[in-house]
This record gives C-alpha cells, sequence and structure tokens, in this order.
C-alpha cells in the first residue's frame, strides 16, 4: 500500500508539473495533512504506557507500536490465492485442492458484499440474496425488503444524474466509493462468510463483516440524496402537466422513504432492554469462585462480556466495581501472544514464568508423536501445574503427552491453591490434558483433584450447578421476548442450554425424573432453532416418559419432530421415541404405525424388528410376531438371536 501511495503520489505531481500548477507550499501541505490523519495512531502508544486494565497487543514501546500499524499479529495480507478458491483453511494455507478457480471465487467475494450492502436498506429478515447460491438466489424476500430496494434503485439514478450534471465531483464520489468496496473487498481476501446457506463451506470468518464496508455505503448514500432530488425535478415537470398529485405531498412521500431503513432494521440494532451480554459475563463470573481464580474462554464472545462486567460498573451486578476482579480471564486465542501471558502474570493468574522467560518462550514446537504444541498449550500445563503447586521442567514436561502430563500434576493429589476453570465453550482438544479431572459448575468446568468415575462420563456438581442456574444466574433480558436474538446470541442460548441439559441428564441418571424435568424446562422457552432446541424436546419427552407422564411425553416429542427438519437420523430417532411413548400409553396402534414407519427407513436394523416383536408379543398377537421374526429369517438366516425367539414364540 505505500508503494502504491508513493506511485500515485508521484503520478499526481508529474501531473501538476505538465500542467504547471505544481507548488511547493501545496505538496507541503499535502504530506502535512497525511501525516496528521497518521498521528490519531499515537493514542495506542500513549494509552499502552498508562498499563490499563485492557491493553490490547500493549504497544508501550515504539516497536510493539509499528507492529500493531502493519498488523504483525495476522498472517500476511495475499490477494492470491483468493480464500473463497478454498473449502477449508489447511487448503488455503497449503495452496492444495482448490475448489474454485479466481474469477469464480472473487465472484463469490462480490456477491457477498452485494449481500452486505442490500442488508442495509432493507434488513436480512426481509431481503437476502446471494445470486452465487443458484438456483435459490432468494434466501429471503418479503414486501418489506422490496420498499428497502428503494433507495438502492434511487442510488442508481443519482449515478446518472450526478454524471451527467457535474463529471468532477462524480468522479470524487464514485473513486471512493469503488475503493471502500471493491478496492476494500480485493485487499482484505476475506473468507466465505459464516451465514453462506452452503454447508460444504468450512473455510468462513468467525463473524458477518458487512462493517468493514460502511464507508461504502456512506458514500453511496450521496447518490441516494442526488437519485431522491432527480426524482423531484422529474415529478415537478410532469406534476405541472398532469396535475395527479401536489408535489409537496410527493416530496413528502419521498422523504418518507429515507426513513424506511431506520424502520426495517430498528428491531435489529436497537439495544433496548439488551442486557444479554452483560448478564452472559455475569453469570459466567459468577462460577468462577476464589481468589486468583483462572477462567479459559474460547473467543471474543465469551471474553469481552467478562471484561466489560470486570471494569464497567453494571446495572446488572449491582454497580459493584469489584464485581469479577478476583478472576483472570485466559482468552486460548490471545494466549498465543506473549504480551497477554505476561499481563495474565500481572493479573494475579498463577504463572511460574518470569516476564523475561515468557518474552523467550516459542510460539511453537513439535513434540513426541508429531504432536504439535503451541504457546496455548504451554501456558495452560503452566497455569494449572503452578496452582497445584507442581513445577515442570522445561522442555520435557512441556513437550510429554497428556497422560504423562496428567500423572505428573494429578498423580500424587492435585491441591489447587488457585482455583483453574475452563468455560464450557472451549474446546475438547484444549482441555485434553485435564479432561478427566473436570467438572461442571455451571458455565464452566472446574479443574478438581478426584478423576471422574467412568471414563467418558461428565463430572457435574449438581448442587452447585442448580444453584448457579435458578439462584444466582441473571437471564431476564435473555428470556425477554421484545429483546432480538441474534445469531451470536443464540450461540450463548446453546451455552446455558447446555449447561441445563447436563444437569437434568445427571439427575435422569440417578433415577431423579421429576428434578430433570423440572431442570429442562426454563431451557425449553430459550429462543433457539433446529437440533439445539429438538434436542432439548427429546430429552424432555424421554424424562417424562420415564416419570409415567406419557401426555407431556408425547407432546414434546411432536414439538421436537417439528425442529428437527429433514435430517434423516434425527427423525429415525424421534419416530422410534414416540412409538415407544405410544406404546406406554397403551396406543398400540399407534405405535405399531411409527414401528413400522421406521422400519420402511432402515429395513435391515434388528432394533426395529425388535420393537415391533415386543410389541406384538405385549399384545399376545403371536401370528403377527411370527410372520414378522419369519420375514427377517428369510433374508438374514444366520440369526441365531432371531431364530430363537421364533422357536420360543407359543
Amino acid at each position: 500500500l505505500v508503494i502504491l501511495f508513493i506511485i500515485g503520489y508521484g503520478a499526481y505531481l508529474y501531473w501538476l508539473h505538465t500542467q504547471k500548477k505544481l507548488r511547493a507550499g501545496y505538496v507541503a501541505l499535502l504530506l502535512g495533512l497525511v501525516l496528521l490523519a497518521g498521528t490519531v495512531q499515537f493514542i495506542m502508544l500513549i494509552r499502552a504506557r498508562h498499563y490499563p486494565s485492557i491493553n490490547e497487543v500493549e504497544p508501550a514501546r515504539w516497536r510493539d507500536f509499528v507492529s500493531v500499524l502493519k498488523r504483525e499479529q495476522y498472517d500476511p495480507m495475499r490477494l492470491f490465492p483468493r480464500k473463497t478458491q478454498f473449502l477449508t483453511e489447511d487448503d488455503w494455507r497449503a495452496n492444495r485442492n482448490p475448489a474454485f478457480d479466481v474469477f469464480r471465487a472473487y465472484i463469490e467475494q462480490i456477491a457477498f458484499y452485494v449481500r452486505y450492502f442490500l442488508w442495509q436498506w432493507g434488513n436480512e429478515r426481509f431481503l437476502d440474496i446471494l445470486f452465487t447460491n443458484f438456483p435459490r438466489i432468494f434466501l429471503r424476500l418479503g414486501w418489506q425488503g422490496i420498499l428497502g430496494l428503494i433507495p438502492p434503485l434511487l442510488g442508481i439514478w443519482g449515478m446518472v444524474h450526478q454524471f451527467k450534471r457535474d463529471k468532477k465531483s462524480f468522479a470524487l464520489i464514485f473513486v471512493a466509493f469503488i475503493i471502500a468496496s471493491l478496492g476494500l473487498l480485493t485487499y482484505l481476501n476475506l473468507k466465505f462468510s459464516p451465514s453462506d446457506p452452503r454447508p460444504e463451506l468450512k473455510f468462513r470468518e468467525v463473524r458477518e463483516r458487512d462493517y468493514f464496508y460502511a464507508f461504502s455505503f456512506v458514500f453511496y448514500t450521496i447518490f441516494v440524496g442526488n437519485g431522491a432530488y432527480a426524482l423531484l425535478r422529474w415529478a415537478d415537470a410532469e406534476l405541472k402537466k398532469k396535475k395527479f398529485i401536489p408535489l409537496p405531498v410527493f416530496a413528502g412521500i419521498l422523504l418518507a422513504f429515507g426513513f424506511v431503513p431506520m424502520i426495517l432494521n430498528y428491531k435489529t440494532v436497537t439495544r433496548r432492554y439488551n442486557w444479554i451480554p452483560a448478564e452472559y459475563g455475569y453469570n459466567m463470573l459468577v462460577c468462577c469462585e476464589g481468589e486468583k481464580a483462572v477462567v479459559f474462554t474460547n473467543g471474543d464472545n465469551d471474553t469481552f462480556p467478562l471484561w466489560f462486567m470486570q471494569t464497567v460498573p453494571s446495572l446488572v451486578a449491582d454497580n459493584n466495581p469489584n464485581f469479577g476482579k478476583n478472576v483472570a480471564v485466559a482468552n486460548l486465542s490471545l494466549l498465543n501472544t506473549t504480551w497477554y501471558c505476561k499481563q495474565l502474570k500481572r493479573w494475579g493468574a498463577p504463572v511460574s514464568f518470569t516476564e523475561s522467560e515468557i518474552d523467550r518462550l516459542p510460539q511453537g514446537f513439535v513434540a513426541k508423536n508429531n504432536r504439535v504444541v503451541l504457546l496455548k498449550d504451554i501456558m495452560i500445563r503452566n497455569i494449572v501445574a503452578t496452582a497445584g503447586g507442581v513445577k515442570l521442567n522445561w522442555p520435557d514436561d512441556y513437550e510429554s503427552s497428556p497422560q504423562e502430563f496428567i500423572q505428573k500434576v494429578f498423580g500424587s493429589g492435585y491441591q489447587p491453591k488457585s482455583p483453574v476453570y475452563f468455560a464450557t465453550t472451549v474446546s475438547p482438544d484444549n482441555m485434553q490434558d485435564v479432561q478427566p479431572y473436570l467438572r461442571l459448575e455451571g458455565l464452566v468446568y472446574r479443574v478438581v483433584s478426584e478423576p471422574e468415575k467412568t471414563p467418558g462420563e461428565e463430572q457435574i456438581d449438581t448442587a452447585r450447578t442448580r444453584e448457579l442456574l435458578f439462584e444466582k444466574f441473571r437471564m431476564k433480558s435473555m428470556l425477554d421476548p421484545r429483546v432480538e436474538k441474534d445469531e451470536n446470541t443464540r450461540g450463548l442460548l446453546i451455552t446455558y442450554a447446555h449447561s441445563y441439559l447436563l444437569l437434568a441428564m445427571e439427575y435422569a441418571r440417578t433415577g431423579n425424573y421429576s428434578a430433570a424435568r423440572a431442570t429442562l424446562q426454563p431451557a425449553l422457552r430459550f429462543e433457539m432453532e433446529g437440533p439445539q432446541k429438538m434436542l432439548l424436546f427429546y430429552h424432555y419427552s424421554r424424562f417424562s416418559a420415564l416419570s409415567g407422564d406419557y401426555q407431556s411425553a408425547m407432546g414434546a416429542i411432536d414439538s421436537a419432530m417439528a425442529y428437527a427438519g429433514n435430517d434423516p437420523r434425527l427423525q429415525l430417532e424421534l419416530i422410534i421415541q414416540r412409538g415407544l411413548i405410544a406404546q406406554g400409553m397403551g396406543n398400540y396402534p399407534e405405535a405399531e404405525r411409527m414401528f413400522q414407519q421406521a422400519r420402511a427407513m432402515q429395513p435391515d436394523e434388528w432394533q426395529l424388528v425388535n420393537l415391533l416383536y415386543r410389541l406384538y408379543v405385549d399384545q399376545a398377537n403371536y401370528s403377527r410376531a411370527r410372520e414378522l421374526l419369519t420375514d427377517w429369517l428369510r433374508r438374514h438366516p444366520a440369526d441365531a438371536n432371531a431364530d430363537r425367539l421364533l422357536r420360543e414364540l407359543p
């Protein structure tokens, strides 16, 4: 970019020279303005030297400040290959197996810019078009969305009008618009959108990136204004001839259209009543007991709410300025940076490394069995071990296998002086060094001294989790129907639902089905969609059936089927459950219909034949049972179990 600026600026100076307009004062003024514009970045340098509680990248030294400006913490920008050529990140990094050529990949990125552009006027709930998703181009289209098309259409008219009347101002605004849209799109080389409806595209941005193009949307509003002016001029001439409608009335209607984007987008963008992020931060922090506690978090969505609640006195925490200050938030993404590791140590996290030792830690290395160890993996082990008073040896204990690490740290009894937690949003591969020693407490897993009794069966502190879910947590906004729940919010709802479900399943494991049902009932109110909501209704139905309330079980399973979609595996499981409920109610014809429907989906599955067999035996309908087993043995003659059941029939 610097080279392009120098070339462009040099070309401009040469043009001024050819026009005999080159003046030293003018050149100095231009350079001065460029330098002045750059000084706004110095706020980072000044702020960082005061070491505030949130000090990302910590550019307190000139070298670090320059590094931030050069964005060295990110992958270097590459125009080619385009990221949308590849289905996975691994393929892009290795430049292998491109799914699309460069041209098609660029069209994919343009398609998402157009999609983001249209969202600004009509809102994605009413107008969502993705022309590369052929043949289903219109993902959503309502009459509100058609209204939202009027401003961008006026913008096209405004372009033509301004080009005819003032080519210089048109060129200035149009070039600025192109640079802020296509230019930025080309430079950023973004991945696929997270909301792309095509499931095969795995290489996606973590969130929608429409905000990157905000300046292009602003520049386009100038053309919209010109289009409105051109329309009024045309209307003035036409209405004088036909006198169909007074010009002031027409102008008022046109002015009203300026409020269309605001009206269509208001429900989505308003923050009124929406305390969900603050409530989530509060609820996560209230799970973390003890002084100098550490909680490992996964990404932005489960880190920034915690930082906010620790830094800003909030109504959610009763304006307590010290709320959450006992917890050091260890974001796993940032733990791959030395500056954040040093900040964690200053916050009181149990880190045995000195700051100079942290500066010398590697970004990663290859350990035994070709296992890749990153800086975050080093810090996880160090914090867990130091909290328990265990001294690790460098590098042996950091390159050892998870089993060897667990044996050293937990083998002789783990007694943490500082509590260590992992958010439930953290992926299992980041918890492999402590997996058997995790116990669920609300929204976090606590590292404890006792391993799980049954391998693979999670430990749950039922009393503590119930207290948190039903007494400590603040969830007013989350359950408020007036609050719009976007995709990120629904992700938080899934996190809550996961804890409710695990607690309910623990109650069910001990035979307390009424407590299991009562635990799941609040989660059924969450505004969730698809398989996640289906899973809650499925288990509620199962617990209801086990407690003998077949009527509630049937209603819940019907609700689950409404959320299951077209996944045949889910449909099969729900059909079987519905048949079992009908059988428990004594509605044998309905049970038989469900089991036969399931059998038609998987005719060679013995479990389904066995369900029908037991249903017929319960009714003493031995002739149907005999026909069923005979048919099965004709296709599976080697099934000794089916042959035995057939011979045992009266």
